[in-house]
C-alpha cells in the first residue's frame, strides 16, 4: 500500500554520493573536486548539488540541488 502511494505521488528514493574535496582549504571555500550527487532508484533521475560560499567569517554556504 505504501509503495502504491509513493508511486502515485512520485516520491523519490534517493541514493546519495557525497562530494569529494581535494584538501581542507577547498572544503572551507566550498569548491569540490567532484560535486555531491543523488540518483533516484525508481525513476533514474540524477541531481547534482551546487555549493555557493557566501563569504562570511566563519563561512556560510547555500546548497541547492539541480537536475542533469
Amino acid at each position: 500500500m505504501i509503495d502504491l502511494l509513493k508511486q502515485l505521488f512520485h516520491f523519490h528514493s534517493w541514493e546519495y554520493t557525497p562530494a569529494i574535496f581535494g584538501n581542507e582549504l577547498m572544503e572551507r571555500l566550498g569548491i569540490p573536486q567532484q560535486n555531491a550527487r543523488r540518483v533516484c532508484k525508481k525513476c533514474g533521475v540524477v541531481q547534482i548539488q551546487d555549493i555557493h560560499c557566501l563569504g562570511f567569517n566563519p563561512p556560510r554556504y547555500v546548497k541547492t540541488w539541480r537536475s542533469l
